[in-house]
């Protein structure tokens, strides 16, 4: 058995200097005409540039503790191991406003936190010579959005020494960060059809984790001691995959809005699959007395195919690599 605790904190601050003070220039421009306008007078107004300051705190505290054995009792094939573990987390994260007062604020604003709980358990279980199965699983305790069960089932046959066969299936999640869930300001600009457009962005208390599903296969050979073969096939379906709106469609339907409104939501599904090869060659040298080895490794074809469902429009996108 072990028990560990453990604890880590990012701290980071910034500080945007020269930047324009928007009501010292709205101050100066308000009290001229186009003909006394003075570019001179204006770089010269005490307090016309400033320094723009934010910090960025992220705490993370665990503890964990864990039993397992890997010989529970013994079957005909061989040893039944098995597995407990419990983990509590509590994550913080804290992001100052900034200020307002600049032509180009920073305003980034956040401060979440939350606990996590969570259980798990991994059995191996021999079942005729060379073919062994596993089974593990996870649940995740959130108290800010619930709970999820991820649970991992895996075979494992090995005929001779030099040839290895593999398959699995599991399924996962990505809980939203706390920047996602609980941002409370943050604007910004940019170009948008030849327009300067302006970006509100805010937290979404009601999202949902990223969902996935993996399968996987494959074999690896290795029929002399300097070579390793092997060709694996993988396949990734990730549901209410969490992003923003479409800010150019935003702009295209609603045009000349003094601010856009982005906050995350759960609105796409992403699928990827793939076949990767491997191939490592050992060719030993003699370099100075001493013995180097060269590897050729891993070729890879991938596709990947975005589907995103807005209203009543399904789009669909499919490339290659």
């Amino acid at each position: 058995w072990s028990a560990s605790y453990g604890h880590s904190q990012s701290v980071v601050s910034n500080a945007y200097t020269n930047q324009i003070n928007a009501s010292t220039v709205l101050g100066y421009t308000n009290s001229v005409t186009p003909a006394t306008f003075s570019a001179a007078t204006l770089n010269a107004l005490p307090g016309v540039l400033g320094t723009a300051n934010n910090q960025g705190i992220s705490k993370l505290d665990v503890v964990d503790a864990t039993i397992s054995t890997p010989n529970l009792f013994k079957l005909p094939a061989g040893d039944v191991g098995l597995g407990f573990g419990a983990q509590f987390q509590h994550q913080s994260e804290v992001i100052s406003p900034g200020s307002t007062a600049f032509v180009n604020p920073v305003t980034q604003a956040v401060d979440g936190h939350r606990n996590v709980a969570a259980l798990y358990y991994q059995a191996d279980i021999p079942i005729v010579r060379g073919l062994t199965f596993g089974q593990s699983g996870r649940y995740d305790r959130y108290n800010d959005f619930g709970g999820v069960y991820s649970p991992r089932f895996a075979l494992r046959y090995q005929p001779v020494r030099d040839l290895t066969m593999y398959a699995s299936y599991n399924r996962g999640f990505r809980a939203p960060t706390l920047i996602e869930l609980y941002q409370t300001a943050a604007v910004t600009y940019q170009t948008v059809n030849n327009q300067n457009v302006n970006e509100y962005f805010v937290g979404n208390r009601n999202l949902q984790p990223e969902r996935t599903k993996n399968y996987n296969i494959g074999f690896q050979s290795s029929p002399t001691r300097t070579t390793d073969f092997g060709l694996d096939y993988y396949r990734i379906d990730v549901s209410n995959v969490i992003g923003q709106p479409d800010i150019v469609a935003m702009v295209n339907a609603n045009p000349g809005q003094p601010m856009y409104k982005l906050g995350y939501t759960n609105l796409s599904y992403l699928h990827t699959d793939g076949l990767e090869a491997t191939f490592k060659q050992m060719v030993p040298t003699k370099i100075r007395s001493e013995e180097h080895t060269f590897e050729l490794q891993s070729h890879s074809f991938t596709s990947y195919a975005v589907f995103c469902l807005k209203k009543k429009n399904l789009l669909f996108f499919l490339f290659f690599l």
